[in-house]
């Protein structure tokens, strides 16, 4: 147990790094937040919680709307984006661009993304639909009690230790991935088949023609957001596990009945350095609980 959980903190760390260097092997990302500077202008803020992704600090050349420009990057902020060629700083007009005259205000909920990509980083906006995400950032960790209150939702014990939480016009899966300790009837079939797709087990008394069985089926078309958070074990110590947030999935394909299998797509890929320490396990899978 002990080498276990050895392994799991210099996975977790070296991730870490990996994130923090700059220099990422693969397309990377990181979500700032835009919010309003002391003096009312929009500029954008940095992750600061374990688990997010990381842009190096100093200059960084960036792509935004098709034009090569410079971002300057700071600890815990973004607060300047010039063209090459031109010194007047334009961070406020593009962010006023892509959000409006309120970009940045409590309650809006903007994010920018940072994309590293054949070798360049893209600064883009995130779209409505990833907007409606409010307060949980993709791949950072959140405990179970501070899940409901970013959504502008009330937590309480017996709702949200539940692994299907529907709270309209949202729905949240919390799924833990090993099983050890677990009582029977919450040892489900669940696991990323890729990072792009992950597959979960209903509970066992669900049909595909129950109301909860169409709500999963028909979440787009009823306006539902389908919020999907893992975590690889139950507890750490004594104490519970963070989740991590990976965005919202949608629908592609079911089977069997009481339980059913589902199948749903990421909206977003899992990082590969994230998804090897999910799956390193003896038992791969995942449990709605």
């Amino acid at each position: 147990m002990f080498s276990q959980l050895l392994r799991e903190i210099l996975d977790w760390r070296l991730a870490q790094y990996l994130s923090r260097s700059g220099v990422p092997n693969e397309p990377a990302e990181a979500v700032c937040r835009v919010a309003r500077n002391t003096s009312g202008q929009p500029i954008l803020f940095l992750a600061t919680t374990s688990g997010a992704g990381r842009l190096p600090e100093g200059p960084l050349h960036v792509i935004v709307d098709d034009q090569p420009m410079e971002a300057t990057v700071a600890k815990i902020a973004i607060n300047v984006v010039r063209r090459a060629d031109d010194s007047s700083n334009r961070l406020s007009t593009i962010l006023r661009g892509w959000f409006g005259d309120d970009a940045g205000l409590p309650g809006k909920g903007d994010r920018v993304r940072f994309r590293y990509q054949s070798d360049v980083w893209r600064m883009e906006p995130m779209g409505v639909q990833a907007q409606s995400q409010a307060g949980l950032w993709l791949w950072e960790r959140y405990s179970r009690k501070v899940i409901p209150p970013a959504f502008g939702l009330t937590f309480d014990q017996a709702t949200w230790n539940a692994g299907f939480v529907p709270k309209p016009p949202h729905i949240f899966l919390l799924v833990t991935l090993e099983k050890q300790g677990m009582m029977d009837e919450h040892l489900y079939a669940d696991h990323f088949t890729s990072a792009t797709e992950f597959s979960w087990q209903s509970q066992n008394r669900t049909k595909q023609q129950s109301k909860h069985g169409e709500t999963i089926r028909d979440h787009q078309a009823l306006g539902l957001h389908v919020h999907l958070l893992v975590r690889k074990t139950k507890k750490i110590g004594l104490k519970p596990a963070p989740f991590i947030y990976c965005g919202e999935v949608d629908f592609e394909t079911w089977k069997g009945e009481m339980s059913i299998t589902v199948t749903s797509r990421l909206r977003e890929a899992v990082p590969s350095t994230l998804l090897s320490q999910l799956k390193g396990s003896n038992r791969i899978g995942f449990t709605a609980t």
